[in-house]
């Protein structure tokens, strides 16, 4: 599967620039650093839903600077819409 991404002229240069040096595609040091970013967001979410040393308003607060994250384009959006998917086919 192939997936559009824009960078900013200063990051896609750097990006060129290492890729260059290293003799690795930026189409794979993308792909890493999506992988790594991904693995962490995915961690930090499983330890707020199951902190159980987190009052319930903790956890809410934490949530949603999760959501204020995803509206500032900060992470990723696409759980947002799997649990919308999820939510039309259950009801």
């Amino acid at each position: 599967m192939m997936t559009s991404v824009r960078l900013p002229k200063d990051i896609k240069a750097r990006l060129k620039r290492l890729s260059d040096k290293t003799n690795t595609t930026q189409s794979d040091y993308v792909r890493k650093a999506v992988i790594i970013f991904l693995k962490t967001q995915e961690d930090r979410l499983l330890e707020i839903a199951g902190a159980s040393n987190l009052s319930d308003v903790e956890k809410k607060v934490a949530i949603n600077e999760i959501d204020l994250a995803k509206k500032s384009g900060l992470m990723p959006s696409a759980r947002k819409k799997s649990k919308r998917a999820i939510t039309k086919k259950t009801h």
